[in-house]
């Protein structure tokens, strides 16, 4: 076998990553270039994505091979993908047993992330990725290749590979990126390194957003942006490595922390464009900074000075027609009308669309008539605002019942609303099914639970979460997802598990 090393240059106060030297007569130098940081741009892309994988690394028994996969539903939100385990590797260009204490998850001086300790090792997810006909992937974490300094060449990887038996090292995957303590990074396929254009500054830590397609890489790193060029066949379906490269001689702590993997749904376009909560301001509070950063879609009873000016605020107009359950309109309807009409006008800015109420025909008692006389009344005063309803399943459910359909052509989305248990789910698909027979021509909202009903715990309610918005991806009528009972019927603290996985959904909808 070949002696294989490492060498470390630097040259004009540039620093390189140690590099595999093969026993050649010619020194392979690799280095990444000294190009100025470009500061991040909008990376928001035009189409729907896949989660194929989440990992938070909390909470983790350590006395159970090191946590390696120990609470595992919990750590991974509750997905599709829960209870997906990990498997040491070498993380070595050479074939070597991996120590389980090298490899550990909660270790008690690196608490809720998965770390590496002592020498150079890897992990599999034992998990086959498949990325389809699209071939992008997109994988986001958070890392710190030594916990003790930002100086050196020590670093952690991402790999993909087709085969789930590779030992987990860079420069032996079809797919690789890492990142030295230092900053440097360097992008490899099958060995063979590639250009990287860009420069990350040293940091404590770095969070990491990879997009990776057949032709380029495009890297996002604490705020900057690097690409490069990727010239060799990428596998539509692989599995995930993580590694880390540090030595006993000088031990360091490497890490990793939320872990998420995504892919491009498919090829066409962004359609589920759309993703909030009921309530976000005014009966249950106001909670516009709990959710500002993943949401485009709120509901809101009021528009004033102290909403915020953003085109995010889906605006109640119950009051100002229907004082009660009773279904009869106020006598003074008209002039309640043109006093909110004429609030509209002055913050139409911060006004997505118009809802007039909830569950029409059940919730209140409304006559179609009244119903669609106040619809078109407030489509001809406010022509370019999209305007809203959802409907209870009892109306949507019954066929014989035809005033779900007779409701005016104004409308321009609908929803409705069902809360089951997890194994229930399909009465939901059922409910939108109905819909979509008695709507044929409006687009459709989802409206996922987050509280109890049907549902009893928070991880109930995680799952029942992920499997709305598969069903959103899969369902091509569907443009958004809108959250219900939070604030009104749970608070945050009963649902920590479930609001850490709405806020990546929200993220993919509305941020990536």
């Amino acid at each position: 076998m070949k002696k294989i090393k490492f060498a470390k240059l630097v040259l004009c106060g540039l620093a390189f990553l140690p590099i595999l030297i093969n026993g050649c007569s010619k020194e392979e130098i690799i280095q990444t270039n000294e190009n100025t940081p470009v500061h991040l741009k909008s990376t928001a892309t035009n189409c729907d994505w896949t989660f194929h994988y989440v990992d938070n690394f909390n909470n983790a028994v350590i006395s159970s091979d090191y946590g390696l996969n120990s609470n595992l539903a919990a750590r991974q939100l509750y997905g599709q993908w829960k209870n997906t385990t990990w498997t040491r590797k070498s993380g070595a260009w050479y074939d070597k047993t991996t120590q389980p204490w090298c490899v550990q998850v909660n270790h008690p001086y690196s608490p809720n992330v998965l770390s590496f300790h002592l020498e150079y090792s890897a992990v599999l997810l034992n998990k086959l990725i498949s990325a389809g006909t699209p071939n992008k992937y997109r994988v986001s974490f958070k890392t710190n290749p030594s916990t003790t300094e930002q100086t050196s060449n020590y670093w952690t990887s991402f790999m993909l590979d087709a085969s789930s038996t590779k030992r987990g090292y860079v420069t032996q995957t079809n797919f690789g990126f890492l990142i030295g303590s230092n900053g440097s990074v360097q992008v490899f396929q099958n060995g063979n390194n590639k250009t990287v254009t860009g420069t990350v500054p040293a940091a404590a830590e770095y969070q990491v957003v990879l997009v990776i397609t057949q032709e380029s890489l495009q890297m996002t790193i604490n705020g900057v942006q690097l690409s490069a060029v990727l010239n060799e066949t990428l596998p539509s379906n692989a599995y995930a490595y993580l590694g880390a490269y540090i030595v006993p001689t000088n031990p360091v702590v490497s890490s990793f922390d939320d872990l998420v993997i995504n892919t491009q749904f498919s090829t066409a376009a962004k359609r589920v464009q759309h993703y909030g909560y009921y309530w976000v301001d005014r009966a249950y509070g106001t909670h516009f900074s709990e959710i500002t950063d993943y949401t485009n879609f709120n509901f809101v009873e009021f528009i004033d000075a102290a909403t915020p000016n953003t085109k995010t605020n889906v605006l109640q107009l119950r009051w100002q027609f229907w004082p009660d359950a009773s279904g009869n309109l106020r006598p003074d309807w008209e002039t309640q009308w043109i006093a909110t009409l004429a609030n509209i006008n002055q913050n139409i800015d911060k006004i997505k669309a118009l809802y007039l109420f909830d569950e029409p025909f059940w919730a209140v008692q409304c006559s179609v008539s009244d119903y669609n006389m106040v619809l078109n009344r407030v489509k001809a005063d406010c022509p370019t605002l999209p305007i809203i309803a959802v409907f209870a399943y009892p109306t949507v459910n019954d066929l014989a019942d035809t005033r779900i359909q007779n409701s005016s052509s104004v409308i321009d989305w609908v929803g409705a609303n069902r809360y089951v248990s997890v194994s229930d789910f399909s009465l939901v698909n059922t409910m939108n099914a109905n819909l979509k027979i008695k709507r044929p021509n409006n687009n459709i909202f989802l409206v996922p639970q987050t509280f109890f009903e049907g549902t009893t715990t928070d991880a109930q309610v995680a799952e029942i979460n992920w499997l709305f918005y598969s069903q959103a991806l899969n369902d091509s009528r569907v443009i958004g997802l809108w959250n219900f009972g939070l604030w009104c019927f749970t608070t945050p603290e009963q649902v920590p598990i479930t609001l850490e996985a709405q806020k990546l959904m929200g993220k993919a909808i509305t941020a990536y």
